[in-house]
């Protein structure tokens, strides 16, 4: 467990260095993988494990073993099949078709030696089995399949994946398997363990994604902290650590599918929850014991529905709406007899209402998870990234680190249906697979990929860069401005720096995305944001500011600053605005970034007045200059560009500008 913990904490520190972008990269660009030695569905849970090693002194040689912990499995079916180099059209090629009886503990072993020509060894012909509690139950084989006495490698990658049955060895037997459990996706206990052989098809070796597993490790770890220092984190945020049902983060679980009505938590539901929870976990030893009890009841208990992942809609993922129905056997929309059936984000929301209800912090997390067959992080676009490979999955902190719990891979109980009003086929596994519960992230990283935390990217108070966090400081100590946002404002709380809706929202990251202070007596002139690497939009309007510095914001769409005493305004380099409302402020001069490129709007002279302009890049004419003040002594004249040539003597004029250095001028009175 201590290695584990150094090795993540290592890791961590190595990969913060340079992942502050990881965010906004392609997954094209994650997909560089390194060799490994070995992949392992989890190193902490004893209870069931499947295991795939390939040595390095031992360059053609597969060493596969593992558990299984419910003893009805009879028979597991191990596979290798090729996924790379295939026609576009092609199947999978299965290499190594192995079905194995594991002893009576459950476990089992298998070596294959793939060298290819090798012909010292069986071939593993229709319907042989390793039966694990014979002396000879780690017996060699070589690549082969039911169907023909061998499929030799060759160069590509190729993924490992094993199915189960409850039935007797029968069901091995000529192409029964291939059409029932233990050829189909309702008897996965795992699936995409992948490995690469070289270009002769020799020295095949398990691999791993570097770059998804920081990206995993950083999504989640970082969610956790608020420290303004990348580089030194310390502390955790509870925004994170949630305990509560009546979670805003959690809150989109209660909407109705039909109605779009939320259904909302009370303290009875809350109540009938933690009942439920109880006797879910009663027994266990442990936090960790109670989180795979409700890992276990949840994956077996539910259906998922083939229907509604499809369709987009019909998803029913009320926790509490399913947990009664589950218990009382109501019929309804996405029920029958008991049955209930959901998608990703019901399990997740199960296994985080029923983790909470025990008092174990659980949030929900939203990523990407590769489904299909053929499918691999490298031949894996953002082109071709796909509504299917949407997923949602639970985690729950315990001992100082984030459990992946992913009670859809858990469940194999399935409802197929074609459309909304049909009945469909009730499937009921025998078993679950534990493949989803506290996996290791070298196996879970080759096929997830971790988004962002649900509800982490609207008001997580945790900013990241240095940068960012001291000019946001530096503005809000200034003038008290603080307290005038918040009377509870202290400088080191983040989570103290703002008060209403979303006052201030960062990316998920650390990074600011946008700040909205409006009408809160806010002065001075440090309102500073240059350089911030991720905000949209600033709505800071009915302040007193007398300057702000947009300057430098490469993402920066939109700015709404009317009505404050902003005398110069400066920001050529903010090449997404599409919105800029300075209307009411007593403006000298104004640089910034229109349809035409750098605009400048300057007032000539020292003296005569003042104007505002507002600016807005979908309208044709995207430019309004107001004129707000003439001095005494002074005449307004027109506004002019740069050549001399007149737009207009009016004070307020929207037009679409064909120069981009314009003049307003005034001149003094005789």
């Amino acid at each position: 467990m201590n290695k584990l913990y150094k090795r993540t904490a290592l890791l961590l520190a190595l990969l913060l260095a340079f992942i502050p972008m990881m965010s906004n990269i392609s997954f094209a660009a994650l997909s560089t993988y390194d060799l490994s030695y070995a992949l392992q569905t989890s190193y902490e849970f004893g209870g069931e494990f499947h295991r795939i090693a390939t040595p390095p002194n031992e360059p053609n040689r597969i060493y596969m073993r593992g558990k299984v912990k419910d003893p009805n499995i009879k028979i597991l079916c191990l596979r290798l099949s090729r996924v790379s180099n295939l026609p576009s059209n092609g199947n999978l090629v299965n290499v190594v078709t192995q079905f194995v009886k594991p002893n009576s503990n459950g476990e089992y072993s298998i070596r294959v030696d793939t060298t290819v020509g090798n012909t010292s060894l069986p071939v593993v012909y229709r319907g042989s089995i390793v039966d694990a509690s014979n002396p000879n139950g780690s017996a060699e084989v070589k690549p082969g399949n039911p169907y023909s006495p061998m499929q030799p490698l060759i160069a590509g990658k190729y993924r490992y994946r094993i199915t189960a049955s409850t039935e007797d060895e029968d069901v091995t037997r000529g192409s029964e398997w291939w059409n029932g459990i233990l050829g189909g996706s309702k008897g996965y206990v795992w699936n995409k363990a992948l490995l690469r052989s070289k270009n002769d098809g020799n020295g095949l070796r398990c691999i791993k994604y570097p770059n998804i597993i920081d990206r995993n490790l950083y999504i989640r770890y970082i969610y956790t902290k608020h420290s303004y220092n990348i580089d030194s984190y310390q502390g955790s945020h509870v925004r994170y650590k949630d305990k509560r049902m009546r979670s805003p983060y959690i809150h989109y679980l209660f909407k109705d599918p039909v109605s779009g009505a939320y259904n909302e938590i009370d303290e009875q539901k809350e109540a009938f929850i933690k009942s439920i929870s109880d006797e879910v976990t009663e027994g266990a030893t442990s936090n960790y014991s109670k989180l795979l009890k409700i890992y276990e009841y949840t994956s077996k208990n539910f259906y998922y529905d083939y229907y509604a992942w499809h369709a987009e809609h019909d998803q029913y993922v009320n926790p509490y709406e399913n947990l009664h129905k589950l218990v009382y056997k109501t019929d309804s929309a996405n029920s029958k007899n008991g049955k209930v059936a959901t998608v990703c984000d019901g399990y997740a929301g199960i296994v985080v209402a029923l983790a909470r209800a025990q008092g174990i912090p659980a949030r929900i997390v939203y990523g990407k998870h590769l489904s299909r067959s053929k499918q691999l992080w490298h031949n894996y676009s953002d082109s071709q990234i796909k509504y299917e490979d949407n997923h949602v999955w639970a985690e729950a902190y315990l001992n100082g680190r984030w459990i992946l719990i992913d009670a859809n891979l858990g469940a194999l109980s399935k409802w197929d249906r074609d459309y909304a009003s049909d009945t469909g086929d009730w499937y009921k596994s025998d078993f679950i697979s534990y493949a989803g519960f506290d996996p290791s992230i070298t196996s879970i990283s080759n096929s997830y990929s971790t988004k962002w935390i649900r509800g982490g990217d609207t008001h997580n108070y945790r900013i990241a860069y240095k940068n960012e966090y001291n000019k946001l400081k530096n503005f809000l100590t200034d003038n008290n401005n603080g307290q005038k946002i918040n009377s509870d404002f202290s400088p080191n709380d983040l989570s103290t720096w703002g008060s209403g809706s979303k006052p201030l929202k960062t990316d998920g990251f650390g990074k600011v995305k946008s700040v909205r202070w409006n009408d809160k007596g806010l002065s001075g002139d440090k309102f500073n944001v240059s350089y911030f690497r991720s905000i949209r939009d600033i709505m800071i309007w009915s302040n007193d500011l007398t300057k702000i510095n947009v300057n430098h914001c490469k993402n920066l769409v939109g700015l709404y600053a009317t009505y404050n005493d902003v005398q110069s305004f400066y920001a050529p380099d903010t090449p997404k605005i599409r919105r800029i409302t300075m209307r009411g402020n007593p403006m000298r001069y104004a640089n910034f970034r229109s349809k035409l490129g750098t605009t400048k709007i300057e007032r000539t002279g020292k003296k005569g007045g003042t104007f505002s302009f507002d600016y807005n890049k979908n309208n044709s004419k995207s430019l309004t200059i107001y004129i707000n003040t003439v001095f005494p002594g002074y005449k307004y004249e027109g506004m002019y560009y740069s050549n001399g040539s007149l737009i207009t003597k009016s004070t307020v004029k929207t037009f679409e500008p064909t120069g981009t250095y314009i003049q307003v001028r005034f001149s003094k009175l005789p």
